[in-house]
C-alpha cells in the first residue's frame, strides 16, 4: 500500500501539469 501512494505522489505532479495544460488549451478553444 506504501508503495502505491509513493507512486501516487510521484506521478502527480506529472498528472497535475497534464491538467493545467489541458485547462489552458480548454480557455483557447
Amino acid at each position: 500500500m506504501s508503495s502505491f501512494i509513493e507512486m501516487i505522489e510521484n506521478i502527480t505532479p506529472d498528472i497535475y501539469e497534464s491538467l493545467k495544460l489541458a485547462v489552458e488549451i480548454g480557455k483557447w478553444s
